[in-house]
């Protein structure tokens, strides 16, 4: 059994915005596909997350006034999620949230580009509006944004040491 530490260095205001990586967005979906708790977490996709951090993503997304998703996360995720139904229920799940592509050259010509990648860049561009926190499992995602020093909220999903730490 996995130690879940959670740190919480300053207490966070509620997000204006949350832009979601692809990560927790397979964790959404999966989590209303299975429509409980105890079978989302038993899913491959998803198996290294913990409760805690499920209830935090819907904690976060209650609390929202907006819910921004990149295309290039969206690709992402049906290149993850390959079973029809689940796909049918992040058609819906990404409906009902706003769609964000970006400044597809900005996206390119950013320096971080070949590190990162066209999802990754896109975010952390998306990132840098006031009240917009990034809810991510990505590591070099975590680096970039708190580097750029944008709000977010990192997941960690290494076996062995699930935390979340909020960033202000």
């Amino acid at each position: 059994m996995s130690k879940a530490f959670i740190l919480f260095p300053i207490p966070m205001q509620p997000p204006n915005q949350v832009i979601l990586d692809t990560g927790p967005l397979v964790l959404l979906v999966l989590s209303r596909f299975y429509a409980g708790t105890a079978s989302v977490l038993n899913d491959r996709l998803v198996r290294n997350y913990t409760q805690d951090q499920l209830n935090r993503l819907e904690t976060a997304l209650e609390r929202a006034h907006n819910v921004i998703l990149s295309p290039y996360c969206l690709a992402e995720s049906t290149n993850l999620i390959r079973r029809s139904d689940q796909r049918r229920v992040l058609a819906h799940i990404a409906a009902g949230f706003e769609t964000r592509w970006g400044d597809v050259i900005e996206i390119l010509q950013d320096s971080r580009f070949p590190r990162l990648g066209v999802a990754d860049v896109s975010l952390l561009l998306l990132a840098k509006q006031p009240d917009t926190y990034t809810l991510t499992a990505d590591r070099d995602l975590y680096d970039a944004l708190s580097t750029a020093r944008c709000t977010l909220i990192y997941f960690c999903v290494e076996p062995g040491s699930q935390y979340i730490l909020d960033y202000p």
